[in-house]
């Protein structure tokens, strides 16, 4: 089964990319009842207003801000809390590193916390 491609143009039924507030680097695409949030390159401001927002445990806010935390999958009641490493190669230097994402899945939401270095999923917001 292919995957859909994202396209340029909007229209009712398709997700709008807003913004949230000034000083947050949050942004979000909803469609119908779930909203897909992803915070590019978070800092303590964003997991504060995770904190606020969502039931999440305050050490996986914390896990989101570490760069070495291991690839795991946490169940809880409400949510699903996942850290994954993807692959990237470096063609200037030939050397594959890797990038860790960070996912809270929930019953009508999904966010996707991340440094910025997976492209597909940064141009998904641009």
């Amino acid at each position: 089964m292919a995957i859909p491609k994202v396209r340029k143009r909007r229209t009712a039924a398709t997700p709008r990319v807003r913004k949230e507030a000034r000083q947050l680097n949050i942004e979000s695409v909803a469609w119908g009842e779930l909203t897909w949030i992803n915070i590019e390159a978070p800092t303590k401001q964003e997991t504060e207003y995770l904190a606020k927002n969502y039931p999440f445990h305050p050490l996986d806010l914390d896990d989101c801000l570490s760069r070495i935390q291991r690839p795991k999958i946490d169940e809880y009641k409400d949510y699903l809390f996942l850290v994954f490493h993807f692959p990237l190669f470096s063609k200037e230097s030939r050397v594959t590193t890797t990038s860790q994402v960070s996912v809270f899945i929930g019953e009508n939401y999904l966010i996707t916390l991340h440094n910025g270095e997976l492209k597909p999923l940064v141009k998904l917001f641009r």
